[in-house]
């Protein structure tokens, strides 16, 4: 990424970057990145949906702290129910006010506008935030998000910061107890897709940041040959665990952890003429792709892991 920053060739507009792969966990490098893209003029849109969670994001302070990006992001956007559980339906951008303005809509919507002239045109708010606030807010829940924010805050920051440190403690348990799960003929009943914590903590250069709480996973027979993902989140709602499967609306994350860029682009080649479908893709393959992602966060506990773990055991033949 940092090559294409500094070395390409469109002209600078708008980086968007995630702070959490919701597949991997992966945090980048968020201070080294977002500074080489203000360097080369571009304006950055940092997703925390993920981080927030379960780390502290400040857009003040020091920029040389590992969790402190002071001018570096222009705006911020966040899901309060990916922090606490509740309200769906509520977000927020938090923005500079200096970048809003540089945000043109090619469309408009109800409470976004003063004035709407037919068949001319529409006059936008003055207000430049309102003009990204379509529709109806969902006022009735907006008293929850305080509440959750001050619950998450003690929790993430400051000297009773617990839940870092307790997801650290599942995280690395679980990752370590499905890795030791076996078939008959020594062949592992699950792949981890993603290095153990300490790995990537230890490359402070890479990722200061750490690790988020996730664990993508591909399920195998004794041959070695892929469970379906279908199969492996029946199998476990029978026993009351709810999985999610599939690309986990990161396609290109997918690729990535199963290698499968070449395979894709001969799939591209051999249908040049027609529209991709899902069920072409499990053809070509032989079976459906994607992973089954394990995410541990606010009320997770120990008896959530081990009730994987004994899942994952009866898998095992």
């Amino acid at each position: 990424m940092l090559d294409a920053l500094r070395h390409g060739t469109e002209s600078p507009s708008l980086l968007a970057l995630t702070g959490q792969s919701n597949i991997s966990g992966f945090r980048p490098n968020l201070p080294v990145v977002l500074s080489a893209a203000k360097k080369q003029g571009y304006y950055t849109l940092l997703d925390g949906a993920a981080l927030a969670s379960t780390s502290k994001i400040s857009l003040n302070g020091p920029s040389s702290s590992t969790n402190h990006l002071n001018g570096q992001v222009d705006a911020l956007a966040i899901s309060f129910y990916k922090l606490f559980g509740y309200p769906t339906g509520v977000g927020a951008l938090i923005a500079r006010k200096d970048f809003l303005p540089k945000l043109q809509k090619p469309w408009f919507a109800g409470g976004t506008v003063d004035v709407v002239l037919f068949p001319r045109t529409a006059t936008e708010t003055r207000v430049p935030w309102e003009r990204f606030e379509e529709g109806t807010l969902n006022y009735a829940s907006l008293a929850a998000i305080p509440a959750g924010l001050h619950m998450l805050q003690g929790m993430i920051s400051g000297p009773k910061a617990v839940l870092p440190l307790r997801l650290g403690i599942l995280h690395r348990w679980l990752h370590e107890a499905l890795e030791g799960i076996k078939h008959y003929n020594g062949a592992p009943v699950v792949k981890v897709l993603t290095p153990h914590r300490e790995t990537v903590e230890a490359n402070t250069s890479q990722s200061p940041l750490g690790m988020g709480y996730v664990l993508p996973l591909t399920f195998h027979y004794p041959t070695g040959a892929r469970m379906s993902n279908d199969d492996v989140s029946r199998r476990a709602a029978a026993v009351g665990i709810s999985l999610r499967t599939g690309c986990g609306c990161n396609p290109g994350a997918i690729i990535g952890l199963l290698s499968l860029k070449d395979d894709i682009a001969r799939l591209q080649e051999s249908m040049s003429e027609g529209v991709i479908e899902y069920d072409d893709i499990e053809e070509f393959f032989g079976t459906d792709i994607g992973v089954v992602r394990l995410s541990l966060g606010l009320v997770s506990n120990f008896r959530d892991v081990w009730e994987v773990e004994k899942f994952v055991k009866g898998l095992a033949l």
